[in-house]
């Protein structure tokens, strides 16, 4: 799934990604456990008995007294709850990754939160998911090599430029820390309990896939990409969001008689009463579909009789309450 490192690769962002503090946070996270738990002893056990007379400052019971997590917890901090000394380990994680991400750039485009990453658990095929995480990593684009267009190598800035990343995602080109970026930032921690962002992921998600797919093309020019231009990108999270991709082969395109489409405030067209004819003949379904980016090829064709070309695929996004 991960590939196209090189040995001294830096594993600073998958770990962050998979939530795995480094080592040396590991070891104040426990350190300040173990002594938050001293104070919680009972009276009669061994280390209570002893701890009176360890009187040498050079005792390991000092240094592990002298953990900055021990010590930021509020005095007397042998009275503090589980919770208080949770939430300053959470602090301190935070702080911690907050330093390391500014001087590390791939970090630096990671997400805020501490959690493990949507990519390494939202629902997508293994290619889709690889793309995203050598994206992340680095290792895409990863060795330069000239660019398609011949003006320039393949670097991250130069491919977003390129492909026309801003304007296909619909967001602007000053988006930080990029466009690609930017948009995988707001990936759902969990599954989403409203439509509110419906919309925007199933018009961006599909197109975002593609785009990952053409610069794996172009910084692999010798790979085998006939599975990735066969598969419907994105299918499996908008599934899971709650959406359909149906492909569609040859479709007739068929306006409800004496029906125009419904019209906001701005005399913008909100949605579309339409007739679709399956890739089976007998397959006919009323569709309420919003106007998106991706119903570009049916501007064309809402006069009556109008087919598209034999063989050509054509994806619409359809809600489950429209069946």
């Amino acid at each position: 799934m991960i590939f196209g490192g090189h040995p001294t690769s830096s594993t600073m962002v998958i770990r962050h990604m998979s939530k795995m503090p480094s080592m040396s946070d590991r070891i104040l996270t426990l350190g300040a456990k173990h002594v938050f738990r001293v104070f919680t002893l009972p009276d009669d056990a061994l280390f209570s008995l002893l701890r009176p007379t360890i009187t040498n400052n050079a005792h390991q019971w000092f240094k592990l007294l002298a953990n900055p997590i021990w010590l930021s917890l509020p005095v007397p901090r042998e009275d503090q709850l589980p919770k208080v000394l949770k939430a300053m380990i959470t602090s301190h994680l935070h702080q911690s990754f907050l330093a390391a991400r500014q001087s590390k750039v791939l970090l630096s485009a990671c997400c805020l939160s501490l959690g493990v990453d949507p990519l390494l658990w939202l629902p997508m095929t293994s290619l889709e998911c690889s793309r995203f995480l050598r994206w992340r990593m680095g290792w895409l684009p990863g060795k330069p090599r000239p660019c398609a267009c011949d003006l320039h190598h393949t670097s991250r800035h130069h491919l977003i430029d390129c492909l026309g990343v801003a304007i296909r995602l619909g967001v602007l080109s000053t988006s930080l820390p990029n466009p690609i970026d930017f948009v995988l930032n707001q990936l759902p921690m969990s599954r989403p309990r409203n439509n509110n962002k419906t919309p925007f992921w199933t018009c961006v998600w599909p197109v975002l896939c593609c785009i990952m797919v053409e610069t794996d093309q172009i910084c692999l020019p010798d790979g085998d990409f006939t599975t990735s231009l066969d598969e419907d990108h994105g299918a499996l999270l908008l599934r899971w969001h709650g959406f359909f991709l149906l492909k569609i082969w040859t479709c007739q395109v068929v306006p409800i008689a004496n029906t125009t489409p419904l019209m906001d405030q701005n005399n913008s067209v909100m949605q579309y009463l339409f007739v679709c004819t399956f890739q089976q003949p007998s397959t006919n379904l009323c569709l309420c579909l919003p106007p998106t980016p991706l119903m570009a090829p049916y501007h064309a064709p809402f006069e009556s009789g109008n087919r598209h070309p034999e063989n050509t695929p054509v994806c619409i996004l359809m809600p489950p309450w429209c069946w």
